[in-house]
C-alpha cells in the first residue's frame, strides 16, 4: 500500500505554474525596447552566449584536465616509439638487448 501512496503521489504533486515563475533567473545584459514595454530586461545574444561557455566551462573542468593529461600521455609515448624507432634503424642495440633477453629466458620456438 505504501508504493501506490508514493506512487499516486509523485503522478499528483506538482510545483504550481507560479512557483516554477518564481525561480527563474533574471536574464540581464543590454536594455532593449523590451525593457520599455515589459519591464523585464533581455540580453543581448552574444552575452547569452558568453554566459553559456563560462557555465560549460565550470561545469566541466574535470573533463579539460582528463583530456589534457590524456593528450599529454599519447604525445609522450609517440616521442618513446619514434625515439625507439631511430635508435633501432641507427644501433643494433635493441636487437642485442632481444638476443639477451631470449638466452637469459630458455624460450624455444616449436
Amino acid at each position: 500500500m505504501g508504493k501506490k501512496k508514493n506512487k499516486k503521489f509523485k503522478l499528483s504533486h506538482k510545483p504550481s505554474i507560479s512557483v516554477a515563475q518564481s525561480e527563474q533567473p533574471e536574464i540581464t545584459g543590454s536594455i532593449s525596447t523590451d525593457t520599455l514595454v515589459t519591464g523585464r530586461k533581455v540580453a543581448a545574444p552574444n552575452t547569452v552566449a558568453a554566459d553559456k561557455n563560462t557555465e560549460l566551462d565550470a561545469k566541466y573542468t574535470y573533463v579539460r584536465k582528463d583530456v589534457t593529461k590524456l593528450l599529454i600521455v599519447i604525445a609522450s609515448l609517440a616521442i618513446i616509439f619514434v625515439g625507439i624507432y631511430i635508435l633501432g634503424q641507427q644501433t643494433a642495440i635493441l636487437s642485442n638487448i632481444g638476443n639477451w633477453i631470449y638466452k637469459i629466458g630458455n624460450f624455444q620456438l616449436q
